[in-house]
């Protein structure tokens, strides 16, 4: 019958080729991993929505056909401005130094790293990705940009010069109230150079020289 019919067979054959095809390619397009150091919401691109309910911790899941992870990244991480190196490791996200003015409108270039983590609570990594997206990193160097700025401009000039300590610890200050409005830790801070002028340096110097004699020449 199948060879009298041979034409009818060949089309329920690749119908049925077909068909298991099909659905190789949604239990494929079903299947998302989770790594250890990550956790992740569950997107839906046919109804364009995300799962309120549940975050994901590493694993690997069936989900609906074509859905995916949003990714967050739980572990500790490290955004750098400038180029000094600290360690052997190379900083996770790296940006250019940050060009600030004192409180009496002198300019220095600084450079400055700080590490931070996310929570793991469902809601605040909804709330990071509804501010954000899947970019929330990038607003973070955003923000942190704009707050060292703001924290180096409470200092003059003399007080850079002479006070490095005191304003590396008022920035891990207003980092860390910065970024826990957005339940985000910030862990460290280190305040790593600052350029300051040189007509200005060497203005500090000659006077640190002239004091110093002055000293010397009284005992």
């Amino acid at each position: 019958m199948c060879f009298e019919k041979g034409f009818l067979c060949g089309s329920v054959v690749g119908g049925i080729v077909s068909g298991i095809i099909i659905i190789i390619v949604l239990i494929a397009t079903s299947i998302a991993k989770l790594e250890p150091y990550e956790v992740g919401l569950q997107y839906n691109p046919n109804s364009v929505t995300i799962n309120q309910g549940r975050l994901y911790t590493s694993g690997t899941y069936f989900l609906c056909p074509g859905c995916k992870f949003i990714k967050f990244n739980k572990q500790m991480r490290t955004i750098q401005f400038g180029n000094q190196l600290q360690s052997s490791s190379a900083p996770d996200v790296s940006e250019s130094s940050i060009v600030c003015r004192t409180n009496d409108a002198l300019l220095a270039d600084i450079e400055v790293s700080f590490q931070y983590q996310l929570s793991s609570d469902l809601t605040d990594i909804f709330q990071i990705y509804s501010d954000w997206g899947e970019s929330y990193e990038d607003a973070f160097v955003m923000i942190a940009e704009n707050q060292i700025r703001d924290s180096f401009a409470m200092f003059g000039a003399l007080e850079v010069f002479y006070n490095r300590s005191t304003i590396e610890s008022q920035m891990l200050l207003d980092m860390q109230t910065k970024f826990s409005s957005m339940n985000i830790q910030i862990l460290s801070f280190q305040l790593l150079d600052i350029e300051l002028p040189t007509k200005f340096n060497q203005a500090l110097v000659s006077t640190q020289n002239l004091n110093l004699n002055v000293t010397t020449v009284q005992y």
